[in-house]
């Protein structure tokens, strides 16, 4: 497998990628190798397209780990306007103290018992698909606060709304060969995997 990355990241590539990035394509060899058959496309795509989207997600980690939890997490009007301007100051000027206070709200989120159910999820996504018929646009850190379908979670940065749509009308045959189908009714649980 490590010579269809690296050949992958020779011809496709040029940059270069933290070790974390490999330890993730190893430690997922088997699923990587599982959804190339399926989808009939060379192990080394799948693995190149993964560790490009680890080394974004780690180029922004606290960040990015702060929008996982958000995702994941119901907050009231002005928890979201105070996680809103740690966002925007973590894009402008991650200095010590933002980084010290986004960790603090990483903390307080991680612990709250709220989480964003599966038919809150279905109507987040049903909103955002009426009000921008193109998904794949790049959407800004308020269009992420507004409407969470539109964060790209997890160490593979999946955005939920394409996660969905991937699921069940695009790929829907492959996502059953994978054992996806037992996120179709459970979006919860799909952006807690991701």
């Amino acid at each position: 497998m490590t010579d269809f990355s690296i050949g992958y990241i020779k011809s496709f590539s040029d940059c270069v990628y933290p070790g974390e990035s490999f330890s993730w394509i190893k430690d997922q060899a088997k699923n990587i190798i599982e959804a190339a058959n399926i989808a009939d496309v060379p192990v080394g795509v799948v693995a190149g397209m993964m560790a490009e989207e680890r080394k974004d997600y780690l180029n922004r980690k606290i960040g990015n780990l702060l929008t996982d939890e958000y995702a994941l997490h119901k907050l009231s009007p002005s928890e979201q306007e105070q996680f809103g301007g740690i966002v925007d100051a973590m894009d402008v000027s991650p200095d010590a103290a933002t980084v010290a206070t986004a960790m603090a709200f990483l903390k307080y989120i991680s612990n709250k018992d709220v989480l964003r159910t599966h038919d809150e999820w279905v109507t987040e996504i049903g909103q955002v698909t009426d009000l921008y018929p193109d998904l794949d646009f790049i959407s800004s850190n308020k269009d992420k606060i507004n409407h969470p379908s539109l964060i790209d979670v997890g160490w593979g940065n999946f955005r939920i709304t394409t996660a969905v749509r991937l699921l069940n009308t695009t790929y829907p045959d492959y996502a059953h060969k994978l054992g996806l189908d037992i996120y179709k009714n459970d979006y919860q649980a799909l952006v807690r995997a991701c």
